[in-house]
C-alpha cells in the first residue's frame, strides 16, 4: 500500500484504519468525521489514483462508474493548436459521452487549408502551452474528468532540452588492424571524431582493447595509453585488431513529436538523465498548477519502449562491477565488435543485458514513479514494451515499477495484455491500463459493435482500464472527420455515431469498475523467461491472445524477481507480498536452456515451504551468468538434483495443461467454474471481502444455453448486466461442489455473475434482455428515410422495402455516413396479444447503432446485437408512429470521396494521402442502415 495523500489545512488530525485490505482515513474536524480512502485501494470517486475519495459500494459504482473506471484516451493534439474555447467544447463532449479523463499528447502537425490556415500551433511547454494546459485542468475539474499529460511530446521521454551528451548513449568503437608480422606496435590508439578523450580513458568510460581475430583472447590496454593518446604494445603472435570503445549519442529521436517538442531521448540508464527530464519537463507542471492534490491532474503516461537498445552510460563500468563482481572491459567486443568470445562471452552478454535492464528500471521507471507518487500523482507506462519490440528491459519487472502497468490491444489481433495484468497482480497494482483499439488498417470502419469483442477479450486477459490510443483534438474549422492521426480509432466528437456512443462507453465503465474491485483470483503461477536465445534480451510473446490460453484455470506469469524476493510458501500455496496467492507453480521450458541460479534456488526453497511445483521438460544444466563461473554451474547441478528429487515436484515432458488441471484438483482447487457440458464461455474471476465477481463472455457468434458450477460456497448469485446496468436474481441450486447456475447468453454477449451473502435482488430470475418468442407482425414498407444536410445524400427518400443503403441506386445514399432517420406509421390490433405476454420490437439487422422512439417515447440506444426493445405498454391499439435513427461509420463516405475531386468531397481530411490508402481506395462499401426485417414479437 502506497502512502496516503494529506488533506487541506482544516484537518485537525487523521486516524488511519486498515480494513479489508484498504486504508481508510477518519478525518476529524471537530466532531465531524468523513470516511475516505485512496483510489489505489478503491475504486472511489476521486479524480486521481492517490487522491482521497469516497469508497463506492458495488451497486453504486456499477450504476454510475467513477472517473477512474470510465474510458479515458490519449488525446492527440497536433501541434497543440489549442484555443481555450475549443478545449472547453471538446472536454464537454468527452464528459457528456461518459469518458473518465484524457491524457494530452502533443504530436505531429497537420497540413492547413484555407479554413484552417489561421489556426496557429503553440510551442510545446511554452508559457502559452502551459496556460492552455492549466485551462484544461480547470475545465476537467469542473467536468469531473481526470487529466494527464504525455511524458513529453510524441513518445517517449525527452525533448529539445536534451543535449547529445545527456541523451541515450550507445557503446561505439574505432578499429585499427594490426599487421600479422608486427611484434611491437607504437602509435596512436584508434579514434573516431577525436574520441575517445583522455579523460574518458582515465575515468573508466572508454577502453582500448586488443582482440585476437579468432575471438579466443582479449587484452585490456586502457592503462597503457599515454597522455598523448598513444600506446606501446608488444603484440603476441597471431592476427590482432586494436579497438577503442567509448560512448556516443544514439541519435534516437522522439517519435510522432511536434517540431517544437521533438528532440533526443534522455539517458534512461542514469539518474542524471531522468532527473534532467524531470526538472526540464515534469517540474513545469508543479510550477504552473501548484500542489497536485487540489487539481484534476493525475500525472503522466509513457508509450511503449521504441528507443532502440542503449548500451552505455557514464559510470556503467562501476555499476557493472558492483552488481556482477567482475570487470566488463575485456568482454566489450561481444557487445560492439561482433565477436563471440566463446562461453565466457555468451555469459557476459547475459550479465550485460541484465545490468542494462536493471538500470532502466531503477534509474528511469522507478525514479519517475517515486517522483510522481511523492507528489500524489501517477505514472502510467508501457514499461515492458510490446510484442514487436526487443528491448533490454525485463518485462514484468519494468511494468511492476510504475504506478499503472499498461499494455496494448490492437484491432488487427495484436494483444499485449497478459504480461501487464500479471505484473499488476504480482506486484500489487489494482489497475491494468491498455492502449486500446489501435487500428492501422481500417480505422474508419470502427463501431461499438466491432470494438466490444476486443474489449471483452482484454477484460478476460486481465485488463481493466481502457485508453483508446488515437482520439484527436480536431478544431471545428478542420471539418469532418478533420485532423486525423495515421492510425485509429478516431473516437472524438466528429465520429459519425458519437452522439449515440454513451451506452457503449457506459458498458466499458461498468465492466472496468467491477474488474477493478477486489483482487484477481488465479490458481496457477507460471514462471517463463522472456529472454531471447540469441542475445538474452527480453521480448514479449506474439501469441498473447485469448485463444492461446486454456479456459479451465486462471494464471499469472511470475518473474525471477518475484520468485526470489516476494514469494513464500504458506499452507501449501505460493503467496506473494502483494497478496496474490496460487495453488501451484508451473515452471515452463523456454528457448533459453538455462536458468539463473538464484531463481532455481528460490524454487527449491518454495518446494521446502510446501509449494507444489510442476516442472516442464529438462532441468537446466548450467547458469547463464559469468558470475562465479565455473563454480556457479556446479552449484546449479547440486540445486537441480535437490529439486528433481523433491517429493512436491511433478515432472511433465512438455506444456501438459491437463497435468495442471489434474494437479489443481488434487490440491483441492478445481476450476473456478465448470461447465456441465462443453461451452464456448470464458471468464475472469475477482474477489472482494463481500463478493465473488465473475465476468463471463460468450465467445461464440451464436446463442448458448448451458449450466455452470461455480466454486463458491455460502453466497447467492445474481446477473449484473453491464449493457444496461440492471441486476437480476440468477436461477441456481446449491451442490456439494458449489453453486450451479443456469446460463443463457446471446451471440457474443457478456455478463457478470456476482455472488454475495445478501443480494439486493430477490425478484424474478429474469435476464436484462427482452424475451423473444413468436412473431405477430412484420413491419413492411414504405419507410421514409431522412438524411442530414451537407452529407452528400438527398434530404429524404422513400423505401418500399428496407434494403442496405450502400446498395441504393442514388450515389449519395450509397456513400452516406452519419445518422439516417427512418419513420413509419403502422397499425396494431392489441386484442390479438395476451395481456400476460411481453411485446418486443425486433429490428433485425442494424448497421450500426440505433435509437428508437415509439409514439413519442424514447426507448433508448442499441449498439450491439440483438437490436430489440421491450415495448409493452408503449405499443398502442390502432395507429403507431415509429422513428429509428441509425448511425453507421465513416467508411462509406470516405471510400466514396476517394473517387471524387477534393472540391467535391463531403469529408475533409487534412492529410490527403488517407484517400489513397489501400484500406480505402477501391474498397467495397460496408453494410449500412436499417436492414431489418422489423418484427413485433410476443413471449412470456
Amino acid at each position: 500500500m502506497r502512502s496516503t495523500p494529506s488533506f487541506d489545512s482544516l484537518l485537525r488530525f487523521t486516524l488511519t484504519l486498515s480494513f479489508a485490505g484498504m486504508t481508510f482515513l477518519a478525518v476529524i474536524r471537530g466532531v465531524e468525521a468523513e470516511e475516505t480512502c485512496t483510489e489505489n485501494a478503491g475504486p472511489t470517486d476521486a479524480l486521481g489514483l492517490f487522491k482521497p475519495g469516497k469508497p463506492l459500494a458495488l451497486e453504486a459504482g456499477f450504476s454510475d462508474p467513477p472517473p477512474i473506471s470510465r474510458i479515458w484516451c490519449w488525446w492527440q493534439c497536433h501541434g497543440s493548436a489549442f484555443t481555450k474555447e475549443e478545449l472547453t467544447h471538446q472536454l464537454e463532449q468527452f464528459a457528456n459521452q461518459g469518458f473518465g479523463g484524457v491524457e494530452i499528447k502533443d504530436t505531429v502537425l497537420q497540413p492547413r487549408d484555407e479554413q484552417t490556415e489561421s489556426i496557429k500551433d503553440i510551442p510545446f511547454m511554452s508559457s502559452e502551452w502551459l496556460d492552455m494546459f492549466a485551462h484544461a485542468e480547470r475545465e476537467c475539474k469542473r467536468l469531473n474528468l481526470i487529466l494527464r499529460s504525455r511524458f513529453g511530446s510524441g513518445w517517449n521521454a525527452g525533448g529539445p532540452w536534451v543535449s547529445p551528451e545527456d541523451s541515450s548513449q550507445v557503446l561505439t568503437k574505432a578499429e585499427l588492424s594490426i599487421a600479422q608480422d608486427t611484434h611491437k606496435y607504437t602509435g596512436p590508439i584508434p579514434t573516431k571524431d577525436e574520441r575517445p578523450s583522455l579523460e574518458e580513458l582515465r575515468h573508466g568510460n572508454a577502453f582500448v582493447i586488443a582482440v585476437r581475430k579468432d575471438g579466443s583472447e582479449t587484452i585490456d590496454l586502457s592503462t597503457e595509453v599515454t597522455d598523448s593518446r598513444e600506446i606501446l604494445w608488444n603484440v603476441p603472435a597471431g592476427q590482432w585488431a586494436l579497438y577503442s570503445f567509448f560512448s556516443a549519442a544514439s541519435g534516437k529521436q522522439l517519435m510522432s513529436a511536434s517540431p517544437s517538442g521533438g528532440g533526443l531521448h534522455h539517458d534512461h540508464l542514469s539518474t542524471e538523465g531522468t532527473d534532467l527530464h524531470l526538472r526540464k519537463f515534469a517540474q513545469k507542471f508543479v510550477e504552473k498548477l501548484g500542489p497536485f492534490d487540489q487539481t484534476a491532474f493525475d500525472g503522466f503516461g509513457t508509450d511503449s519502449w521504441e528507443m532502440g537498445n542503449p548500451t552505455w552510460t557514464p559510470g556503467f563500468r562501476d555499476e557493472f562491477q558492483k552488481r556482477c563482481g567482475y570487470d566488463p572491459a575485456p568482454y566489450l567486443p561481444v557487445v560492439v565488435a561482433g565477436y563471440d568470445l566463446g562461453e565466457k562471452g555468451r555469459r557476459f552478454l547475459y550479465d550485460f543485458w541484465n545490468v542494462v535492464s536493471r538500470l532502466i528500471i531503477e534509474t528511469h521507471y522507478q525514479r519517475v514513479t517515486d517522483w510522481c507518487e511523492s507528489r500524489e500523482v501517477a505514472i502510467t507506462g508501457e514499461a515492458g514494451a510490446g510484442p514487436s519490440h526487443c528491448i533490454p528491459n525485463n518485462l514484468l519487472e519494468g511494468l511492476g515499477a510504475v504506478s499503472v502497468p499498461m499494455g496494448e490491444l490492437w484491432m488487427e489481433g495484436r494483444a499485449y495484455v497478459k504480461i501487464p495484468s500479471s505484473a499488476a497482480h504480482t506486484y500489487g497494482h489494482r489497475l491494468v491500463a491498455l492502449e486500446s483499439f489501435t487500428a492501422r488498417h481500417e480505422p474508419h470502419r470502427i463501431t461499438p459493435a466491432t470494438l466490444k469483442p476486443r474489449a471483452d477479450e482484454a477484460f478476460l486477459l486481465g485488463g481493466n482500464y481502457l485508453a483508446p490510443a488515437v482520439v484527436e483534438y480536431s478544431p471545428a474549422a478542420a471539418g469532418k472527420p478533420g485532423w486525423l492521426h495515421s492510425v485509429g480509432p478516431h473516437l472524438n466528437y466528429q465520429q459519425t455515431w458519437w452522439s449515440m456512443g454513451r451506452p457503449f462507453f457506459d458498458y466499458l465503465g461498468r465492466c472496468c469498475f467491477l474488474l477493478q474491485s477486489g483482487k484477481n483470483v488465479a490458481d496457477v503461477a507460471i514462471y517463463r523467461t522472456f529472454r531471447s536465445s540469441e542475445n538474452y534480451r527480453w521480448q514479449a510473446p506474439s501469441e498473447d491472445g485469448l485463444l492461446n490460453y486454456r479456459k479451465d484455470y486462471a494464471f499469472d506469469f511470475v518473474s525471477d524477481e518475484i520468485l526470489r524476493r516476494h514469494a513464500s510458501g504458506k499452507a501449501g500455496r505460493m503467496s506473494l507480498a502483494s497478496g496474490a496467492d496460487y495453488s501451484l507453480l508451473f515452471v515452463s521450458a523456454s528457448s533459453v536452456p538455462t536458468m539463473p541460479l538464484e531463481t532455481l534456488d528460490a524454487i527449491r526453497r518454495l518446494l521446502d515451504e510446501g509449494v507444489t511445483v510442476i516442472w516442464e521438460g529438462e532441468f537446466p544444466g548450467n547458469s547463464p551468468s559469468l558470475i562465479d563461473y565455473p563454480a556457479c554451474d556446479q552449484r546449479m547441478r547440486e540445486v537441480a538434483r535437490e529439486v528433481s528429487q523433491h517429493p512436491r515436484l511433478v515432472r511433465v515432458p512438455n506444456f501438459d495443461q491437463a497435468a495442471i488441471v489434474a494437479q489443481l484438483e488434487k490440491n483441492g482447487t478445481p476450476a473456478a467454474i465448470k461447465p456441465v457440458a462443453p461451452s464456448p464461455l470464458r471468464y475472469v474471476h475477482r474477489r472482494t471481502e463481500t463478493a465473488d465477481l465473475f465476468f463471463v463472455v460468450n465467445r461464440k457468434a451464436a446463442s448458448v444455453k448451458t449450466a455452470f458450477v461455480f466454486r463458491v460456497k455460502g453466497r447467492t448469485p445474481e446477473f449484473w448486466d453491464p449493457m444496461t446496468g440492471q441486476i437480476a436474481a440468477a436461477p441456481h441450486e446449491h451442490t456439494p461442489d458449489g453453486v450451479k447456475v443456469q446460463m443463457e447468453m446471446t451471440s457474443l454477449q457478456s455478463t457478470f455473475v456476482v455472488f454475495r451473502e445478501k443480494p439486493t435482488q430477490q425478484g424474478a430470475t429474469a435476464g436484462s434482455r427482452p424475451c423473444v418468442s413468436s412473431v405477430i407482425q412484420t413491419l413492411s414498407g414504405p419507410w421514409n428515410v431522412a438524411f442530414p444536410a451537407d452529407s452528400g445524400a438527398p434530404e429524404q427518400i422513400s423505401l418500399e422495402e428496407l434494403l442496405p443503403l450502400q446498395t441504393h441506386s442514388e450515389p449519395g445514399v450509397r456513400g452516406f455516413s452519419g445518422i439516417a432517420t427512418y419513420t413509419k406509421q403502422f397499425s396494431c390490433d392489441l386484442s390479438q396479444i395476451d395481456p400476460s405476454e411481453q411485446v418486443t420490437l425486433d429490428l433485425g439487422q442494424v448497421c450500426d447503432l440505433c435509437q428508437v422512439t415509439l409514439n413519442g417515447k424514447d426507448l433508448g440506444i442499441r449498439w450491439f446485437t440483438p437490436y430489440r426493445y421491450e415495448i409493452t405498454g408503449v405499443l398502442k391499439d390502432g395507429e403507431n408512429r415509429l422513428t429509428v435513427r441509425v448511425a453507421n461509420s465513416w467508411h462509406n463516405r470516405i471510400v466514396s470521396d476517394s473517387k471524387l475531386a477534393p472540391k467535391d468531397r463531403v469529408t475533409r481530411i487534412a492529410e490527403p494521402s488517407v484517400y489513397e490508402s489501400p484500406y480505402i481506395k477501391n474498397k467495397p462499401l460496408s453494410p449500412s442502415g436499417l436492414i431489418g426485417p422489423v418484427k413485433l414479437r410476443v413471449g412470456k
